[in-house]
Parts: structure tokens; C-alpha cells; sequence
């Protein structure tokens, strides 16, 4: 599911969209896919966070990019937090 959400990515036009709520509806979806417990999902969506808002206008750019990359960002730092903890306490 998540390979066929990178290939709407890739052809959707934004910025025809008339309503603001079916351009927030992409960035939902990629949320979901982000969050999903099964890393693999994540990472093969991942590379998709650029092409998707670069597609918006440069005030909502700066907004996704702060809001998706950060949050992913600070998911990825909690989680080498996590690993290394497991990693002290085993060794």
C-alpha cells in the first residue's frame, strides 16, 4: 500500500486542488504510513516527504517541513535512545 501511495505522490498536482482539506489529506496519509509500528513501512515512505511538499506553496512547506521531518527526527533519536540503552544494559 505504501509503494502505491509514493506513485499517487509522484503524480498528484496540489496545487489544482480547490480544497485545502484534500491537500491535508496526503500529509494524513503519509503521517499514518510514518507512524506505522512496522519500520519497514515507514522507511519506504520516508523518501516521499520531499517530493509531497514540495508539491504545496512556501508557507505550508515551512509548516509540513517542521512538523513531519521534526517529528520523524525526534522519533528517530528516541529510538537510537532505546537501542543504546539495550545496548549498555546487555554488554
Amino acid at each position: 500500500m505504501s509503494s502505491g501511495f509514493i506513485e499517487v505522490i509522484n503524480h498528484l498536482e496540489i496545487d489544482k486542488m480547490e480544497k485545502e482539506e484534500e491537500q491535508e489529506f496526503f500529509v494524513t496519509v503519509l503521517n499514518h504510513f510514518l507512524k506505522d509500528p512496522d519500520e519497514k513501512i515507514s522507511q519506504k515512505v520516508l523518501p516521499a516527504i520531499c517530493p509531497l511538499i514540495s508539491k504545496f506553496g512556501d508557507s505550508k512547506k515551512t509548516e509540513l517541513l517542521d512538523s513531519l521531518i521534526k517529528t520523524k527526527i525526534e522519533s528517530i533519536k528516541q529510538m537510537k535512545n532505546v537501542r543504546d540503552g539495550l545496548i549498555t544494559m546487555l554488554e
